[in-house]
């Protein structure tokens, strides 16, 4: 992958995405600029991969529907990782049970992290979203 893509990022940005880049191996990157250009092109990609379809009686309106296996649509397979978790998650009253999200200490998902995405973008393009 061209390295040159990563010129206009601020440093610890670009180490990041370089580092996402040699652990998930994409088959390339795509760093979006928000250009009309752009979205016009990701809109068509979108189309012709049956991702998204023109509703037609309104102009520049789109339907995507999602993967019910999306792990953003499982909760108990969403966490939020912190060194605390006070930083994160409620702590409710003895003897309540919390259902406000999951936890996981931000080494253990690290590990965690390292199995699970090795290799997970093989063939595929990543996009890069700054913001």
């Amino acid at each position: 992958i061209d390295e040159r893509i990563y010129s206009d990022m601020p440093t610890e940005a670009r180490a990041f995405v370089m580092r996402q880049v040699a652990h998930c191996q994409p088959a390339g990157v795509h760093v979006c600029d928000g250009t009309e250009e752009e979205y016009r092109e990701l809109i068509r990609t979108m189309e012709q991969d049956g991702v998204v379809e023109k509703v037609p009686k309104m102009d520049n309106c789109y339907l995507a529907r999602t993967d019910p296996h999306d792990v953003a649509r499982v909760e108990n397979k969403t966490f939020n990782c912190t060194l605390n978790k006070r930083d994160a998650i409620p702590t409710p009253k003895e003897g309540v049970v919390g259902h406000l999200g999951n936890w996981m200490d931000r080494n253990a998902f690290d590990e965690k992290y390292e199995e699970l995405f090795k290799e997970c973008m093989k063939g595929r393009i990543m996009y890069v979203v700054p913001f």
